[in-house]
C-alpha cells in the first residue's frame, strides 16, 4: 500500500507560546523590545514586564509615579541602554533600568496614544501618535499625516535601519529626508509601478510589500521574489531573520514564513498564534519573538526533522529503524508492522502482507533484502518486495521474540532472542549455550569486536560474550555490576562501550573497565543506544532525549584529564517530538551513511542531521538581578560595590542569563574571590547563598553556558564589601594588639617585680634570721658566756689538802647568784625565740613579770597601765627581744638614776601604733642635757643612747618627757606596719 509521507522542510520552525493569564499575569500585550543584555521587555496594559526566558517580572514603579498602572503602547531602547516608554495617555518616559531612574519627558504634543518609537541617524527620537502624526521628542516638531493615511486607519510603525534611515509605515511609507537638523522633512517612498505598503531591511537592499507580492529592491532594480501573500492578508510587520527567511506578521492570519527556497509556511496552525501580531523582533540566538494581545510567541528553527504519515504510523509506537543503501528508511512499529520510507512516500507492510505486526529488530542486506525480527512471530525475511517467515526458524525452539540480529565479519548470522542465542549455518539455526548447558536469556543487543568476540547485552543477566565456541560472563567483580544492559558498541579503535539501564556507561580498554555516569555530566544514567558518527562523536538515545558527546571527551574523563562532560543535548525545544526514545532492541537507533540519525520515539520518528548540527556559539551573559541581605532585597548596580552591613547572617544573590531557545538548559558556576578561588558548579540554579561572611572585600564572579554547554569565558562580576563592627576593624585589632602587648608587658613586669620582692623578702627574712642568730649568739656569748666564765673562775678553789690555802666563805653564794642570772637570761632568750609567744598579749604578760621582778627587788612600787584586751597581732622574735630589752633597760635606768618611789608601765595599741611607756616619779632631768649616742651620760652609762638605737632598729621613735623634780617618761612608739 503506497501512502504519502510528510516531512519538515529545511527550516521547519518550532513555536512556543506563553499565555497572558496563566504565564504572564497580564490582561493584554501591546509591544516588545529587546535590551542589549538580552532581556525581553513587554509593554502590557498594566505596565512594564521583563522576561528572561524563565520568569516574567513586573517592574514595580512607585504608586506615586505617573507610569504606575499606565497602558504601555510603545517601547524602544537607545544606544545608551535607556528604555523609552510610550503610553496610551500620550506620556513619554525614559527608564534607566540599570540605575533604577524613571524620568517623565515634557509633553509637547496632543494627548494621543504613542504607537511607535524610533531613533534616526542624527540622535533624535521620533514618536508615532494615534492620529498618524509624527513628533520629534526633543522639541515637539510635528509632521502631520496626509489625509489618505488618516482615513485608512492603517496601523502605523516607525522603522529605523542600521544605517540611520527612518521610515514611517501606515499603508504608505514615508522616509525621513535631509535638510537642516532642525527642519528635516518626510518624503513618500515611491517605486515605479507600485504602491509600497510595508518594507523590511535586508543585507541586499529592502524587502518591499506591494501589489500583494514581496520582492527585494536592491536600490536599482528588483531582485529575488519570495512569493505572493494570500488574498485578504493584511501585513503589520515584516522582518528578515538571520537565517534568510522572511517573517511576516499579519492582522488575522498570525505569522507567515517566506523561506529562501520559495516555500511559505503558515504558523497560525498553532493555537493562539492566529491573532493580530502587535510586534515582532529577532533575538541574538535567531529566535523570532512576536506578541499578540493575548500571548507571547517564540519561533525557533528546529534542529530535528520529524517524519510523520497520514495514518500516524497506524497509531502505533515506532520501536526499530534501519536504512538501506538506496536511501530507504525502514521503520518497525509495535502493532502496525513495517514501513518503508523513500522520496516522501512510504510502503506499509503489515499482517496483510504476511508479517507479524510487532517488528522489533531490522538488519538490511543490500537494497532489497532485510532480516526482520518480531515480538511473537519469530524471524522474517524481506526480499524483492515480499515478506515471508524464515522457513528454517522453528518458533517453538528458537523463540518468538527476536530483539537483536547481527551479521559478523565472517558472514555468520546471529539472532538474539528472549530464550537464547542462535547462529545460522547452512540454513540451519544452531543454539549457543553456556558451559552448564543453560541458554542466554533476554538478549537485547549484540556487537562484534576486533578479536571476533560477540558481545551480548541482556536484560537481567548482565554482560556476556561468545568466544571460541563458548559463552563467558562478565561478573560484577570484574568491573560491571549492572545486570540490565541495553546496548553494546565496538568503536573504530577497538574499545568496547556498554550502555546500561540505571548505571550509565562503561568502557573496556584492554582488560580495564571505566565507568561514566550522571555525576560525570551524563544527562541520565539510563542509556538506550549508542551510535558513532564520522566525526568522532557518540550519539546516545535515552528517556531524556538524544545527546552527543565527543569520544575524546569520554576518554579524557576516564583518564582523569577532564572533570566533567559537556554533552550536546536535543529535546523538545530542538524539535524532538518526545524525549522518550525507543529501547529494548538492537535497532533502537540507526546512523545513516549521510549522517542522518534515525530515532524512533514514543511520538514518532525523528531524523537528526548529525553532520550539519553544531553547538551554538552564541555566548550568554550573566546579569545580577537582585540581592537579599538578611531577607532585605536590594538592587545591585553594575560597576558599584555593594556594601553589606556588619553582622549580616545571610546574603543571597540572584542572577540570570536571558535566553529564549532553551533557558532551562543554561548552566551556571560561581567563584567568590577573597573566600575561595575554586569554581563551584550550580547547574541550572540561578542564585547563590552565603552565610556569615567574615568582614572584608570580595569579588563574586558568575559564568554561564548556553544550552549547548558553550561557556562564556568572561564572567559577570559584583564587588562586595562586608562592613566590620568596630571591634573587627584593623585599627581596633592593632590597638587591641598593642593593648595586649602592654598588658603582657605589665603582667611580666608585675610578675618579675613580685618575684623580685619575694626574693628580697626571702633575703630579708634570711638576713633577719641571720641577724637573729648573730644576736642570739652574741647574747649567749656576752651574757651567758661571761657568766659561765665567771662561774668557772670562781669555782677554781685551792685544794684543801694544800697547805696555807683557805676557802672564801662567800664563793658559793656568788656562784649561786651568777647561775640564777644565767637561768634568767636563758629564760628570756627562750621566750624571745619561742613562736608561741609572738603576740602582744604574751609580750605584755612576760614584760609585766620582768618589771615586777626588777621593781620588787629594788623595793619600789609598780603601777601597770595595760588594757585587759589587746589586739591579736603577731610580733617577730627580734622585735619581742628588742621590746623586752628596751623595757628592762628603761626600768634599770629609772632604778639607777631617778631615785623614784614608783615606776609605771604602759603598753597599748592605738592609732595603728604600738606604744610602750616607762615612767617614774623621780628627780627627772633636762632632756636637752641628755647624752647622745657615742657620748656617755654623766654617770658613764650609755642608757639613753642605747634606748634610741633600739627604737631605730625597731622602726619606731623614742620620746623623752622629763623635767627636774618632775619625773621622767620614756615613750616608745612603733608603727604597726613595721611589726
Amino acid at each position: 500500500m503506497l501512502l504519502t509521507v510528510t516531512a519538515w522542510g529545511r527550516n521547519k520552525y518550532l513555536v512556543r507560546s506563553w499565555d497572558i493569564e496563566t504565564d504572564i499575569s497580564a490582561s493584554g500585550l501591546n509591544c516588545l523590545c529587546l535590551s542589549r543584555e538580552g532581556f525581553l521587555w513587554l509593554g502590557a496594559f498594566e505596565g512594564l514586564i521583563r522576561f528572561d526566558g524563565i520568569q516574567f517580572t513586573r517592574e514595580n514603579f512607585p504608586d506615586s509615579s505617573p507610569i504606575h498602572g499606565n497602558n504601555i503602547t510603545a517601547l524602544w531602547e537607545s544606544d545608551q541602554g535607556v528604555l523609552w516608554i510610550g503610553c496610551e495617555s500620550g506620556e513619554m518616559f525614559s527608564w534607566d533600568y540599570h540605575r533604577g531612574q524613571l524620568t517623565q519627558q515634557p509633553q509637547r504634543w496632543p494627548a494621543q496614544s504613542v504607537r511607535s518609537i524610533a531613533g534616526d541617524g542624527r540622535g533624535d527620537i521620533w514618536l508615532a501618535l494615534d492620529t498618524h502624526d509624527i513628533v520629534r521628542l526633543r522639541d515637539g516638531w510635528t509632521l502631520h499625516a496626509p489625509p489618505s493615511a488618516t482615513a485608512s486607519g492603517n496601523v502605523q510603525h516607525l522603522l529605523s535601519t542600521s544605517d540611520g534611515r527612518l521610515y514611517q509605515q501606515f499603508g504608505t511609507v514615508l522616509q525621513l529626508q535631509g535638510g537642516s537638523k532642525e527642519q528635516p522633512y518626510w518624503q513618500e517612498l515611491q517605486l515605479p509601478g507600485v504602491i509600497i505598503q510595508r518594507i523590511a531591511p535586508s543585507p541586499g537592499g529592502q524587502w518591499i510589500f506591494a501589489n500583494d507580492r514581496i520582492r527585494l529592491w536592491t536600490g536599482k532594480a528588483w531582485g529575488e521574489e519570495r512569493g505572493k501573500v494570500p488574498p485578504g492578508t493584511y501585513i503589520i510587520r515584516m522582518r528578515e531573520a538571520s537565517s534568510g527567511d522572511l517573517f511576516v506578521g499579519t492582522l488575522r492570519s498570525g505569522l507567515l514564513v517566506f523561506q529562501a527556497d520559495g516555500s511559505m509556511q503558515e504558523l497560525d496552525v498553532i493555537p493562539g498564534v492566529g491573532e493580530r501580531i502587535q510586534d515582532m523582533i529577532e533575538d541574538r540566538e535567531g529566535n523570532i519573538l512576536a506578541c499578540s494581545h493575548n500571548r507571547l510567541v517564540c519561533v525557533s528553527p528546529s534542529r530535528v526533522r520529524v517524519v510523520s504519515s497520514e495514518d500516524n504510523w497506524g497509531n502505533s509506537r515506532p520501536v526499530s529503524v534501519a536504512s538501506t543503501p538506496d536511501g530507504s528508511w525502514w521503520l518497525g512499529t509495535e502493532g502496525s508492522g513495517l514501513y518503508r520510507i523513500k522520496d516522501e512516500q512510504r510502503v506499509h507492510l503489515a499482517e496483510t502482507a504476511g508479517l507479524s505486526p510487532f517488528v522489533w529488530s531490522l538488519l538490511p542486506e543490500g537494497d532489497n533484502r532485510l532480516w526482520i525480527g518480531t515480538w511473537g512471530g519469530g524471524m522474517y525475511r524481506y526480499q524483492d518486495g515480499a515478506v515471508s517467515p524464515d522457513e528454517h526458524w522453528n518458533r517453538s525452539i528458537q523463540g518468538w521474540v527476536v530483539p537483536a540480529i547481527l551479521r559478523d565479519r565472517a558472514g555468520t548470522l546471529w539472532a538474539g532472542t528472549n530464550t537464547g542465542l542462535w547462529h545460522r549455518e547452512k540454513d540451519e539455526w544452531i543454539p549457543v549455550r553456556e558451559a552448564d548447558g543453560s541458554p542466554v536469556m533476554q538478549i537485547r543487543g549484540m556487537a562484534e569486536d576486533r578479536e571476533g568476540r560477540i558481545w551480548l547485552a541482556t536484560n537481567g543477566q548482565g554482560l556476556k560474550y561468545w568466544a571460541a565456541g563458548r559463552i563467558h560472563a562478565i561478573e560484577p567483580t570484574e568491573g560491571i555490576p549492572a545486570r540490565f544492559i541495553s546496548a553494546v558498541h565496538c568503536d573504530r579503535s577497538g574499545r568496547i562501550w556498554v550502555c546500561t539501564l540505571g548505571m550509565g556507561l562503561y568502557r573496556l580498554t584492554g582488560r580495564q573497565w571505566s565507568h561514566i555516569g550522571y555525576a560525570h555530566g551524563l544527562p541520565t544514567n539510563d542509556l538506550y543506544s549508542l551510535s558513532e558518527d564520522q566525526h568522532g562523536k557518540f550519539w546516545f538515545t535515552s528517556p531524556a532525549g538524544i545527546f552527543a558527546i565527543a569520544e575524546k571527551e569520554l576518554i579524557e574523563l576516564t583518564g582523569g584529564l577532564l572533570e566533567r562532560l559537556h554533552p550536546f543535548i536535543l529535546d523538545h525545544n530542538d524539535g524532538l517530538p518526545s524525549t522518550y526514545c525507543s529501547r529494548g532492541t538492537q535497532s533502537a537507533a540507526w546512523l545513516c551513511p549521510d549522517g542522518q540519525l534515525l530515532v524512533p520515539t514514543s511520538m514518532g520518528l525523528a531524523a537528526v542531521p548529525t553532520a550539519e548540527l553544531a553547538a551554538s556559539k552564541t555566548k550568554v551573559n550573566v546579569i545580577f538581578t537582585a540581592a537579599s541581605i538578611d531577607d532585605q532585597v536590594v538592587n545591585p548596580v553594575a560597576g558599584r560595590t555593594l556594601h553589606i552591613p556588619p553582622g549580616t547572617r545571610r546574603t543571597q544573590f540572584e542572577f540570570t542569563s536571558p535566553s529564549f531557545s532553551n533557558a532551562k538548559r543554561i548552566h551556571f558556576r560561581y567563584q567568590l574571590l577573597g573566600l575561595d578561588n575554586r569554581w563551584v558548579d550550580l547547574g541550572s540554579r540561578r542564585n547563590v547563598l552565603f552565610s556569615h561572611l567574615p568582614p572584608g572585600d570580595y569579588l563574586l564572579r558568575v559564568m554561564a553556558s548556553n544550552p549547548d554547554m558553550v561557556w562564556n569565558p568572561i564572567p559577570a562580576t559584583l564587588a562586595l564589601s562586608i562592613e566590620p563592627y568596630f571591634w573587627e576593624t584593623e585599627w581596633f585589632r592593632l590597638g587591641s594588639l598593642m593593648l595586649l602587648v602592654l598588658l603582657v608587658g605589665l603582667t611580666v613586669w608585675y610578675i618579675v617585680r613580685r618575684r623580685t620582692r619575694l626574693q628580697l623578702e626571702q633575703l630579708e627574712a634570711q638576713q633577719a634570721i641571720e641577724q637573729e642568730r648573730r644576736r642570739i649568739a652574741r647574747d649567749i656569748h656576752d651574757e651567758l658566756g661571761a657568766s659561765l666564765t665567771q662561774i668557772m673562775m670562781m669555782s677554781q678553789v685551792p685544794n684543801p689538802v694544800d697547805e696555807g690555802v683557805s676557802t672564801d666563805a662567800t664563793l658559793l653564794p656568788r656562784i649561786h647568784t651568777v647561775a640564777c642570772a644565767i637561768t634568767k637570761s636563758m629564760d628570756e632568750l627562750v621566750w624571745a625565740v619561742n613562736p608561741s609567744h609572738d603576740t602582744i598579749e604574751s609580750l605584755a604578760a612576760y614584760g609585766v613579770r620582768i618589771a615586777q621582778e626588777l621593781v620588787s627587788a629594788a623595793g619600789l612600787r609598780l603601777r601597770l597601765n595595760i588594757p585587759g584586751l589587746l589586739p591579736d597581732l603577731k610580733l617577730s622574735a627580734g622585735l619581742r627581744h628588742h621590746l623586752l630589752l628596751f623595757l628592762k633597760e628603761a626600768i634599770n635606768n629609772a632604778l639607777r638614776h631617778a631615785r623614784a618611789r614608783e615606776i609605771s608601765l604602759t603598753l597599748m595599741v592605738e592609732n595603728a601604733q604600738l606604744r610602750l611607756e616607762v615612767s617614774d616619779d623621780g628627780q627627772g632631768f633636762t632632756p636637752a642635757s641628755a647624752p647622745e649616742e657615742g657620748n656617755p651620760d654623766r654617770s658613764g652609762g650609755h642608757g639613753l643612747p642605747n634606748l634610741r638605737r633600739r627604737a631605730q632598729e625597731m622602726g619606731g621613735t623614742l620620746e623623752i618627757v622629763s623635767a627636774p623634780q618632775r619625773g621622767t617618761t620614756l615613750r616608745l612608739t612603733v608603727p604597726l606596719s613595721s611589726i
